[in-house]
């Protein structure tokens, strides 16, 4: 480890450890990019009142937020957020994406409401359709309801 004149300290060749956490582990093949590399369930803690945590427990991911509203946010022009997960057959498949180019919430896969939960249309929730377990029921409650 070697400090310049400015003050930074740098990693020339070896490991940087704080504790029992290895910030930078030269010893893994990450195609040399530098790279933050933790022990499971050591907790990256973000902001003053460290309310934002990211962590592995050697099983599960997790991203907690504390305090205030969680953003997730593409700044790139007409790119999506897209969410994937296994597929049930080993492969990986898109289930839901925000498409940026398109302005629109895109379901790819099926969406499952379990009995008794509402599926709510309109700003102010006008149509609901519903299935308790054993009957089915759609709520119109402004306008008429039309079926084509």
């Amino acid at each position: 480890m070697a400090a310049n004149a400015s003050g930074n300290v740098r990693v020339v060749t070896g490991d940087l450890q704080m504790g029992s956490t290895t910030v930078i582990d030269s010893s893994r093949n990450l195609q040399n990019l530098e790279s933050i590399v933790m022990p499971d369930s050591k907790i990256l803690k973000l902001g003053t009142g460290l309310d934002l945590q990211i962590y592995h427990n050697g099983t599960n991911s997790f991203i907690n937020n504390d305090t205030g509203d969680l953003f997730i946010k593409n700044f790139a022009n007409d790119r999506d957020i897209v969410f994937q997960c296994d597929d049930g057959s080993g492969g990986v498949a898109t289930y839901f994406q925000l498409d940026g180019s398109q302005a629109q919430s895109r379901f790819l896969r099926n969406v499952k409401w379990d009995d008794g939960i509402q599926a709510l249309f309109g700003t102010s929730d006008d149509l609901r359709i519903k299935h308790d377990g054993t009957n089915s029921t759609i709520d119109n409650f402004q306008g008429d309801l039309l079926i084509r």
